[in-house]
C-alpha cells in the first residue's frame, strides 16, 4: 500500500509531466488571416533585447515546427504605458513571423488589457488593437508622444484624480479609445528594434531546409525573401516550384520571378509551354512581360504559339503587336490550329485591335498559303 508521501510524490510527478512535458500551445487571441501556430512543437530562447524607449529587457522565444525548423517568434511584453496614474501595466504576448512582421497577440490569463480608469478592454477594443498592429504604416508610427494629444483640450478621469490631454483627432480613429498610450507603446515595441532582431536571428539559422520551407510557403513575403536569395543554378533546381509560383503568386512576386529567371530556363520549351498555358490567369503586366520575353528569344515552341492564339481576343493593342512579332519570328511553327484560333478571335468582334492581326495575316505569303 502506497504511503502518503509516495502518493504526494506521484501526484507532483504527474503534474510536472502534464504541464512541462507536453507540447506548448500557441493559439493567439488575435492572429493575421492565413496564420496558424497550432503546428508549433517546441520552443527555445532566441535572444534578449533592451527597448530604448522603456529600458525594459524583452526575451524573445523562437518557435519550431515538427521538423525543428523556425516557425515564428514570441515575446511576453510587460511594460508601463502611461505618463500618469490612469493606466496599469500592460502584459501581453506578441507573435511575429520569421521576417519580424507582426502576426498576432494573446492576453495573459487573469491579466486583461485595460484602458484609462482601469476599464477592461471589450471585444471591439481587442479587434481594433489587432488592426492597428497589423498596419506597418499607421499614423502613430510617425508621431512622437507629445504629438498624440490635442494640447488645447483635456479629459478628466472619473476614477483617478488626474487630467490628461484629449486624443488628437488624427490619431483617434487608429487607436483604442481610452488606451492611447498602450497602443502607442505597444506599436513601437512591435515594429521597433525587436522586429529587426528577429529577422537577423532567423537569418543566422537559414539553411537549405528553411529555404525550401519559405519557398514552398503560401505567404508572399516568405516567397519573395527566398526568391531573392536564389542564384541561377538554384532557380533551375526549383524549376517546378518556380512555375507554380508564376501561376499563383501575387503580381509583384510573379513579375520579380520572371525578371530574375535565367536565360537557360526561358529557353526551355517546357517553360514557354507552361506559362503560356495559364497566360489568361496572369495580370496585364506579367502578360506583357512574358510576350516581350518571347520576342527576345525568337525561337518559340509551337505549343506556346497555340496557347497564346487562344488569348488573342483579350490582348491589348501592345500585346497583340508583340504576339504578331512572335508569329513573324516563328512562321514555320504556325499551324492550321493556331490560325483557326486566331480567326475565331477575330470573328468574335471582341478584339478591338483585330485589324492589326488581319493586316499581318493578309500581307504574309506563308500564312496565306497555309490558310488555303
Amino acid at each position: 500500500m502506497l504511503s502518503k508521501l509516495s502518493i504526494l510524490i506521484l501526484f507532483l510527478f504527474c503534474r510536472f509531466y502534464l504541464f512541462y512535458s507536453g507540447e506548448p500551445e500557441h493559439r493567439p487571441l488575435k492572429i493575421v488571416d492565413g496564420w496558424d501556430l497550432s503546428e508549433v512543437s517546441s520552443e527555445e530562447s532566441a535572444f534578449s533585447l533592451v527597448d530604448d524607449s522603456t529600458l525594459i529587457e524583452y526575451n524573445v522565444v523562437r518557435l519550431h515546427d515538427e521538423e525543428e525548423l523556425p516557425q515564428a517568434y514570441m515575446s511576453e511584453i510587460v511594460t508601463p504605458v502611461c505618463d500618469d496614474t490612469l493606466c496599469a501595466l500592460m502584459n501581453i504576448r506578441v507573435y511575429w513571423n520569421l521576417l519580424g512582421n507582426y502576426i498576432g497577440y494573446d492576453t495573459i490569463s487573469g491579466k486583461p488589457l485595460t484602458k484609462n480608469d482601469h476599464i477592461e478592454f471589450e471585444e471591439e477594443d481587442y479587434v481594433k488593437l489587432h488592426k492597428l498592429l497589423v498596419d506597418d504604416n499607421s499614423i502613430i508610427k510617425r508621431k512622437e508622444k507629445k504629438e498624440l494629444f490635442d494640447q488645447e483640450k483635456t479629459r478628466v478621469s472619473e476614477v483617478v484624480d488626474a487630467v490628461t490631454g484629449a486624443t488628437a483627432k488624427e490619431v483617434k480613429e487608429a487607436v483604442v479609445d481610452g488606451a492611447l498610450y498602450s497602443c502607442y507603446t505597444l506599436y513601437h515595441i512591435v515594429h521597433g528594434p525587436l522586429s529587426d532582431s528577429i529577422q537577423s536571428d532567423m537569418e543566422s539559422h537559414y539553411n537549405i531546409s528553411l529555404q525550401e520551407k519559405l519557398l514552398g510557403s503560401l505567404h508572399s513575403d516568405y516567397q519573395l525573401y527566398a526568391l531573392k536569395r536564389l542564384d541561377e543554378a538554384e532557380f533551375m533546381t526549383y524549376q517546378n516550384r518556380i512555375m507554380d509560383l508564376i501561376r499563383g503568386a501575387i503580381p509583384l512576386n510573379r513579375l520579380y520571378i520572371m525578371k530574375k529567371m535565367p536565360s537557360e530556363m526561358w529557353a526551355e520549351r517546357s517553360t514557354q509551354e507552361t506559362i503560356s498555358g495559364y497566360y489568361s490567369q496572369l495580370e496585364v503586366n506579367s502578360q506583357s512581360y512574358f510576350l516581350r520575353k518571347l520576342e527576345e528569344l525568337g525561337d518559340i515552341d509551337g505549343k506556346c504559339l497555340l496557347n497564346l492564339s487562344g488569348n488573342v481576343e483579350s490582348m491589348s493593342r501592345n500585346q497583340l503587336k508583340s504576339y504578331i512579332r512572335i508569329l513573324s519570328n516563328n512562321e514555320e511553327r504556325i499551324t492550321q490550329e493556331v490560325l483557326q484560333q486566331i480567326n475565331l478571335a477575330l470573328e468574335s468582334g471582341k478584339q478591338y485591335y483585330g485589324y492589326l492581326m488581319e493586316e499581318y495575316l493578309h500581307s504574309n505569303d506563308f500564312i496565306r498559303k497555309n490558310q488555303n
